[in-house]
């Protein structure tokens, strides 16, 4: 499921560009998904409700973190940014069999890729 924060179309809204190195592979994937998420993921509390905001591109690949139906695949996205304000407000709200709704942003296809530090 992490591949798909290393797969970079060079879009404005993309997985930053990346060279994997072999030795520490898992790691780097690891990293270059929590940063796409931490960037690109928001919460909103409103009365009973969380919305959630996420980018396309989770959208697409939803079956690939999901394990599942249900709001299984926003705990997978959760524990990968764990100890976030997103991270908490969508373990919170799944925990406390709050309605979560999921929202997600416009894929912006113009280019604009990032180039992420190794």
């Amino acid at each position: 499921p992490l591949l798909t924060f290393a797969l970079c179309p060079g879009t404005s809204c993309s997985p930053p560009l990346k060279c994997f190195h072999g030795e520490n592979f898992e790691n780097e994937l690891l990293s270059s998904a929590q940063t796409y998420l931490a960037r690109y993921t928001h919460t909103r509390k409103r009365s009973d409700v969380l919305e959630v905001r996420l980018p396309l591109l989770l959208k697409w690949y939803r079956h690939d973190l999901g394990h599942g139906s249900g709001n299984k695949w926003l705990v997978s996205i959760a524990n990968l940014i764990r100890g976030s304000k997103v991270s908490k407000a969508i373990l919170e709200a799944v925990d406390n069999d709050c309605k979560v709704v999921v929202k997600y942003d416009t894929y912006k296809w113009e280019l604009g890729w990032m180039l992420q530090e190794s």
